[in-house]
């Protein structure tokens, strides 16, 4: 009878192993990029058409949207419950600019598009990573969550930890943006010609020339 209820304890322990090794789930990541094409052989010209062009009514020349879903499977082991499994889908689109250069193009038009438009990639990805880093938490929350008696209470423990790192992530993306000005501080500035004395940054709007 004692070795009946030691073999019956270890299985026991070995199923809960199990359970909080499964609860690490499995993490997909899909991402997607799309282009808006616009045009303009001058700087002037390309932020015109860049503010004609671009598919929604901020004053951005790019945008990445991302969103997580998730699932989380509880199942009871004797009088408590368990998050046996947690998997999440993480979609990342990012939307860039797709310049079409005249044929009359100047070269240092070409070189600061270029530029631009590698400040504006980097921005983007900065966005993507808050993405990864909120997926990541919530594996990281999710596997630390202790059983439950009640499953309903568990699964709303899941979901009260999920929302809460989505949020604290939403807000990481408005610092982020207010710490780099929309990607102005990491070069995401189209400079204007000379004569007219003004640039474009990559929130759209117009600024002094010269540096701040």
């Amino acid at each position: 009878m004692m070795r009946s209820n030691r073999l019956a304890f270890i299985v026991a322990c070995f199923a809960f192993v199990l359970a909080c090794a499964s609860a690490q789930g499995q993490s997909n990541i899909v991402r997607k990029t799309n282009y808006y094409a616009m045009t303009g052989s001058s700087i002037r010209d390309i932020s015109l058409s860049l503010r004609q062009t671009r598919p929604w009514k901020s004053p951005h020349d790019a945008s990445t949207e991302w969103r997580i879903q998730w699932n989380a499977f509880v199942s009871r082991n004797g009088d408590q419950c368990y998050c046996t499994s947690f998997e999440t889908t993480t979609m990342i689109t990012v939307t860039l600019p797709k310049w079409i250069p005249p044929t009359n193009t100047p070269p240092a038009v070409r070189e600061a598009w270029a530029k631009y438009l590698r400040a504006l990639e980097q921005h983007e990805a900065g966005h993507a990573d808050i993405a990864l880093a909120a997926t990541a938490e919530m594996h990281k929350r999710i596997k630390e969550i202790r059983s439950e008696a009640d499953c309903d209470a568990l699964r709303t423990k899941v979901k009260t930890e999920c929302d809460a790192i989505l949020e604290a992530h939403r807000a990481r993306e408005k610092e982020y943006d207010q710490q780099t000005r929309h990607g102005a501080t990491q070069g995401a500035r189209l400079w204007g010609p000379r004569p007219e004395g003004r640039r474009r940054d990559g929130v759209g709007r117009a600024v002094p020339s010269a540096p701040p």
